[in-house]
Parts: structure tokens; sequence; C-alpha cells
């Protein structure tokens, strides 16, 4: 008898040790990767509940819709016009960093691209829809900045020049 409770305390201090020192954490880590971004992600070893981590929001549980998400809908003329930013053409996409000064959660902005040659006549007027650049970002949030991109599928040549403006965007209010 004696050396069945011997036997059962080592058992015990094995299972201890082994949850202290081998497997420390409550998460497993790992990354996903989605086109060329990379993000951390954690999953829970008892629950199996996945999260990703997000720049702005912290770990955010993947899968789940969350309960205040609405219906996009494009933005009324009054909230456009509290959209600002600078935008930049490189290595074929063109990228917008967006200030949203409106009451809403921007998801999609629609802008137009100028492209002008050096004599100032107009090579191309096209719209271009672009979503946040990072796979993996939040929604530009009401006065927040957000990164918006799209492929443009060209590149500026020398002596051109573009100007653009933003025509839509859909969000959520």
């Amino acid at each position: 008898m004696k050396y069945k409770i011997v036997g059962l305390v080592i058992v015990v201090v094995i299972i201890f040790l082994f949850c202290i020192f081998v497997w420390p954490t409550r998460y497993r880590y790992d990354q996903m990767k989605v086109g060329n971004n990379v993000s951390p992600v954690r999953i829970d070893r008892l629950t199996g509940r996945t999260e990703v981590l997000s720049l702005s929001s912290g770990w955010r549980q993947l899968g789940v819709k969350r309960l205040d998400a609405s219906i996009e809908l494009p933005l009324p003329d009054s909230e456009l016009s509290k959209l600002t930013g600078k935008a930049s053409i490189n290595y074929k996409r063109i990228e917008c960093d967006v200030y949203n000064g409106s009451n809403w959660t921007v998801s999609e902005v629609t802008v137009k691209i100028i492209i002008k040659n050096s004599n100032g006549t107009e090579e191309l007027a096209r719209e271009y829809r672009l979503t946040p650049k990072y796979a993996l970002a939040e929604n530009c949030a009401s006065l927040t900045s957000q990164t918006f991109d799209a492929d443009l599928g060209f590149s500026l040549e020398e002596k051109q020049t573009f100007s653009w403006n933003i025509v839509s965007a859909k969000g959520t209010k």
C-alpha cells in the first residue's frame, strides 16, 4: 500500500512538473500568412478558440461576426466630405492614407484617378475601389486614419502626374 501511495505521488509530481515546464501557457502560438502579411495567431489549448492579433484592437477571435456589425451602406455626401487624405502611386499600386472625420466606420473607398502627360493632356481617368491595405486590418473607425490601397496594373511613366479625389465610400454607422 505504501508503494502505491509513493507511486501516485511521483506520478502527480511528474504531471505537475510537465505542466509547469513543458506546457507553460494556455495558448499555442502560430502565424498566419495572407498575401505578404504575416500575423500572429493564438489557439486556446483547452477550447480551440482561435484569435489573431490586430494592430488596432488587440486579439480578435476568428470566425465570429461581431454583434454590432451591420450592413455596409454608401456614406451620404455630408459624411463623404469628411474623408480626407494623401495618395501616392508606387509599384503599380495606389495607396491612400485616409482620415475619417465622419461618424461612420469606413470599409471601402472609391477614388477617381486622373493621369496627365507632361504636356497636360489627360492620359487616363478611372475609378478604383480601395480596401484596407493590410488583410487583417480593421475598418477605419470614426476620427481615425487607415491606409487603403488597390492594384493599378500600371506605373506612372516619367513626367506623368496624377490627381485623385474620393468619389464614394462604404461603411457602417
